[in-house]
């Protein structure tokens, strides 16, 4: 049904709106520990 389309669709982008946050999280991490290596070996 229509309801249940909408719902789904709903759904749907609640989720990958939390998806792209733990990707962005986890991009961010990672930059972070390569920038404090390049930081350590410089000094």
């Amino acid at each position: 049904t229509r309801q249940q389309k909408s719902h789904l669709e709903h759904y749907y982008s609640n989720n990958m709106a939390a998806f792209q946050l733990t990707v962005t999280g986890v991009r961010n991490a990672i930059i972070e520990d390569i920038l404090s290596d390049t930081m350590k070996r410089e000094k």
